[in-house]
């Protein structure tokens, strides 16, 4: 298996979401994972980014750390259908901020980070967390 292919399953996401998030298809991003296609630097400082690693974590010349919680986060909210919820909070918090309410923005994103972990717990206590993605709590 690719590098690239076990971080994209690790952090939970499809080729089809890693192609969304990088400008591409799922088909030239099944062709990275192949090795079909070669990857030029500014695709893989793009590719570490949406990741949350570093490029030679990609190409495959170190071992990864345990994902970030924020991903395990949003591949919970994923699982359990809030994203929705989600969105309608985070854009809350940027209407606030928008609005120099910086108070009250700083309760909402408060509330937004609840509903995250309430997300993630119930997505865990289902078992629909994806199990290569659950670490540690804080």
């Amino acid at each position: 298996m690719s590098a690239l292919r076990h971080i994209r399953e690790q952090r939970g996401l499809t080729q089809q979401q890693l192609g969304d998030y990088i400008g591409t298809t799922s088909v030239t991003i099944s062709r990275y994972e192949k090795e079909d296609n070669r990857l030029t630097l500014p695709v893989l400082r793009r590719l570490a980014k949406v990741l949350h690693c570093r490029v030679s974590d990609i190409i495959g010349e170190t071992q990864l750390e345990e994902p970030f919680p924020e991903i395990e986060m949003l591949a919970a909210v994923r699982a359990v259908g809030g994203a929705e919820r989600i969105r309608g909070a985070v854009r809350s918090v940027c209407e606030l901020l928008i609005a120099g309410a910086p108070d009250r923005a700083l309760i909402a994103s408060r509330m937004l980070v609840l509903e995250l972990e309430m997300a993630l717990a119930v997505a865990q206590s289902e078992g629909t967390s994806n199990p290569s993605t659950t670490s540690k709590s804080s």
